[in-house]
């Protein structure tokens, strides 16, 4: 049997790491974990994974890792070797197998067409049919536009690098 990637939630009080992109972490706190990754899960089309949980305060480990941090209001992190090694440490205490970012490829990304209960509509832009890429790019886009109230921020990374899917 391989590694266990997507850890069984647990109902207890806690500070998760949730992969939410292929290289991106929520790292979040809730006083239940299991209903915090079933919000996160029912919230968006993406595999969602529970990487790990500590009861460490969730100020220490955002401080930990603001050099990784996405945007500077927001729970997302990039994941860089100490922010897995530090997932790891947590695995570890909690009697799973420690995890290498290349075992973190399959989740993150788009939900299997078979998981997805409802068809899907074809998008369209001018007639042309937009590939499914560009279709979760700006899908990704016009999600984290809501953030920002949808007005594009120029400090933000995403928005300046999404720029051109509006």
């Amino acid at each position: 049997m391989g590694i266990l990637v997507d850890l069984p939630a647990p109902s207890c009080k806690g500070v998760y790491f949730a992969l939410v992109e292929p290289d991106v972490v929520k790292i979040s706190s809730s006083t239940s974990i299991s209903r915090g990754i079933s919000r996160l899960r029912s919230s968006t089309f993406r595999v969602v994974a529970l990487l790990a949980w500590t009861n460490r305060s969730e100020q220490y480990v955002h401080g930990l890792f603001k050099g990784e941090r996405i945007t500077l209001t927001r729970e997302f992190f990039r994941v860089s070797p100490d922010l897995l090694h530090f997932v790891n440490e947590c695995r570890v205490v909690l009697g799973f197998q420690e995890i290498e970012e290349i075992l973190l490829w399959e989740f993150g990304g788009p939900l299997p067409r078979e998981r997805v209960s409802r068809p899907r509509k074809v998008s369209h832009v001018r007639g042309s049919k937009v590939s499914q890429e560009e279709s979760a790019r700006r899908g990704r886009y016009y999600t984290h536009l809501r953030w920002h109230k949808n007005k594009p921020k120029p400090g933000c990374e995403f928005c300046v690098q999404s720029e051109g899917c509006q």
